[in-house]
């Protein structure tokens, strides 16, 4: 059987007016301008426009020609029906993305990580290893995570070029098109894609933007799909082909500490994962992407309107906790990007609201140790979920940061009254006490690059 990611439908995208389709790459190059992605799952949604953007880089650079008007370049079409070799799914010769000499078999789910399996029992569905298929053009978004989002394991499995996955953030566009050029950066020198040469750059070489772009953290080899009646347990339609099986086994070390990923955010050099905005011990809500806006800037210009899709994949070890997805839109009119300045000086000042200036002396120690958890773990979460909904309206005005504390009074009156029980004069003193002392949101000056003076903080 031949599959190619050329001439077969396998990009899931919507239309404006709402009607969904799978198109090819080809037939996308001519509806670019009219559909967008159209995944559930924000890692297909990243995958798949790394993915499009990866290829976008490899034909700009061996055409030298860019999109103009928001249409593909016919020379970009010419190229790619000349490479058409490199991009068989299936079939004898060899492959997009895979590898023969493998000889460890796992179950083809092993791709998603959305599927609970095996001994992970925390689940609402428990699938059957083998048991569960996937049709061809499904099985490509998980091919292209990769990438992307794959940690280090058992037997010598290692992370992919990124390490632990960082948050990504991409900008999105009114159409793919519009989307590939909001983010269009091809840093030269652009390289060779792996689907066109093999990766071999040491950890202290420099990794060319598509070369570090298009390795995976597996070698793969997907086994040919097999005649069922079974739905897809992904899109949920019956091809009467599924996949079952597939060859999986560890990538050669990717770890590279000159690689700059282009859709991660960097804070002293060093990029930002899920696990640095989340500072409660549950998931819940407390992810400050207020604090993101200020270091994506530092590297990518914001415009007005600008819509940026964040995703982050929570881990905890080399499992898999969690994965959300946010939306930022900067505003149209009146965008004050100033604000993002004093928005970022918020990190410090909730993070003292985490600990008490004022405790009375017989304060029991446990009491005084759940009502901090509880802070942290449960109205902070709800304060900062507060201010991630308001992100827009906060560009858009001038404010001062009293405007964002007024939303942690209550968490710190709340405070008080689970320290301090009971009534009377003395207690009543003490809940106040304890409710007007804690710091104070100040607006901290952050220092530029290359300045001669040091700044306070």
């Amino acid at each position: 059987m031949k599959y190619n990611l050329l001439n077969s439908p396998w990009i899931h995208v919507i239309y404006k007016d709402s009607r969904t389709a799978w198109l090819s790459i080809f037939e996308l190059m001519n509806e670019i301008r009219s559909v967008n992605l159209a995944y559930c799952n924000p890692m297909d949604k990243i995958a798949v426009f790394r993915f499009l953007l990866a290829l976008s880089y490899w034909c700009y650079n061996n055409t030298g020609l860019e999109i103009e008007d928001r249409t593909i370049p016919q020379k970009w079409i010419v190229f790619l029906k000349e490479k058409t070799e490199l991009f068989n799914l299936l079939g004898e010769a060899d492959r997009f993305l895979q590898q023969d000499d493998l000889r460890r078999t796992r179950t083809i789910t092993e791709l998603f990580h959305e599927f609970p399996k095996g001994n992970n029992f925390w689940h609402f569905n428990h699938i059957r290893e083998y048991a569960a298929g996937i049709c061809t053009r499904c099985l490509v978004p998980g091919i292209l995570r990769l990438n992307l989002f794959f940690l280090g394991g058992t037997p010598d499995l290692k992370s992919g070029i990124n390490g632990v996955p960082p948050i990504y953030a991409i900008f999105l566009g009114d159409s793919i098109v519009d989307a590939i050029l909001r983010n269009w950066d091809p840093i030269e020198p652009l390289g060779h894609p792996v689907w066109e040469e093999a990766y071999n750059y040491n950890d202290d070489e420099f990794v060319p933007l598509v070369a570090g772009m298009t390795v995976p953290a597996r070698r793969l080899h997907v086994g040919d799909p097999i005649e069922s009646d079974l739905p897809c347990i992904i899109c949920g339609s019956k091809e009467n082909k599924l996949h079952f099986a597939c060859k999986f086994e560890a990538a050669q070390s990717l770890n590279n500490q000159k690689w700059i990923e282009p859709f991660a955010i960097y804070r002293d050099d060093k990029t930002i994962k899920t696990s640095d905005i989340t500072k409660s011990s549950s998931l819940s809500n407390d992810f400050k992407v207020w604090e993101l806006l200020y270091y994506f800037k530092q590297k990518r210009e914001l415009r007005a309107g600008d819509r940026i899709l964040l995703v982050g994949l929570a881990t905890d070890n080399a499992k898999f906790a969690d994965l959300w997805e946010q939306t930022i839109v900067i505003p149209t009119e009146n965008f004050i990007e100033d604000n993002i300045d004093t928005l970022s000086s918020l990190r410090d000042s909730v993070n003292r609201m985490k600990t008490f200036t004022y405790v009375p002396k017989d304060v029991d120690y446990k009491r005084y140790k759940k009502t901090k958890d509880n802070i942290r773990n449960i109205f902070l979460p709800s304060n900062t979920a507060i201010i991630n909904n308001q992100i827009e309206d906060m560009l858009t005005e001038q404010f001062v940061l009293d405007h964002v504390a007024i939303h942690y009074i209550e968490t710190a009156k709340a405070g008080a009254r689970l320290l301090i029980r009971g009534q009377g004069v003395q207690q009543f003193k003490h809940r106040e006490m304890i409710a007007n002392s804690l710091p104070e949101f100040k607006f901290e000056k952050v220092e530029e690059e290359g300045g001669d003076d040091d700044q306070s903080k």
